[in-house]
């Protein structure tokens, strides 16, 4: 085949992947993935930024509702270099609508802290008027922009690595009050949809995209300090617990002293 053929072919498996047919039949995934992967590797490696640019293009300016275009990502095979490289083009070019994203390798033109600004944006507001499933579907393309936070060399010192876990937690952050946000009380599913995962792509954030875990707060810590919400309740707990007093064996009316010689 030759080069615009196979990008021909690999623009028209991504529209087909779109429709949610594809995820729910493991055997047509199965054989999906398998032929997006091959005509992945066929592309010559000069015309790999090229072809990625053309197919951002193709697929920003054709479909519009996030919902669809994550249908597509969450097809796509990530243990293969050069899709898992497309992927993430995508979630990018999506999440900010900007096509020109998608000449470059996502960790060259965006970072941790950008995605963060991006929370405060009217795509992620909660409000009367938020559609909670295309919430959900720009949630996942931000956790497929993140992947693993484009760590892909050692930092230089110990504050590289602190700046890091910081704009991690702030992003982090950021996804804790959305999710504090969504009222999902009622039996509206797309609501408890959207806060689930929210709630999942934040704690893979503080526990695998972290070059290192935050060490836990013990219940003894200052109150202002607390990040987990049972925190308060164990501390209250733990006080009373230490400034109860022991019951003297003298007021207890059942009790038997015995005398040892």
């Amino acid at each position: 085949m030759s080069v615009p053929a196979v990008e021909y072919a690999i623009q028209t498996l991504l529209r087909m992947s779109m429709d949610k047919f594809l995820l729910c039949n493991i055997d047509v995934l199965m054989e999906y993935e398998g032929a997006i992967q091959r005509l992945a590797d066929a592309i010559p490696t000069t015309s790999w930024n090229p072809f990625c640019l053309k197919t951002c293009l193709s697929l920003y300016t054709g479909i519009k509702a996030q919902t669809i275009r994550a249908n597509a990502l969450l097809c796509l095979p990530t243990s293969n270099r050069r899709i898992h490289d497309l992927r993430r083009r995508l979630a990018v070019v999506f999440l900010f609508n900007d096509t020109a994203l998608a000449r470059h390798s996502p960790e060259d033109v965006v970072t941790v802290t950008g995605i963060a600004d991006l929370l405060s944006g009217d795509a992620f507001a909660i409000n009367l008027k938020t559609d909670f499933a295309e919430l959900k579907a720009s949630i996942i393309l931000l956790d497929i922009a993140v992947d693993d936070g484009s760590v892909v060399a050692l930092f230089h010192d110990r504050e590289d690595e602190k700046a890091f876990n910081d704009a991690v937690d702030e992003l982090a952050a950021k996804l804790r009050e959305i999710w504090r946000k969504i009222n999902d009380s009622g039996m509206k599913l797309a609501r408890t949809e959207a806060k689930s995962v929210v709630e999942w792509v934040q704690q893979r954030l503080s526990n695998t995209v972290r070059t290192r875990r935050k060490a836990k707060k013990s219940v003894f810590d200052l109150p202002d300090e607390a990040e987990n919400p049972f925190l308060p309740r164990q501390q209250d707990y733990m006080k009373k617990f230490l400034h109860k007093q022991p019951k003297s064996l003298a007021a207890e009316d059942d009790c038997i002293v015995v005398a040892s010689e």
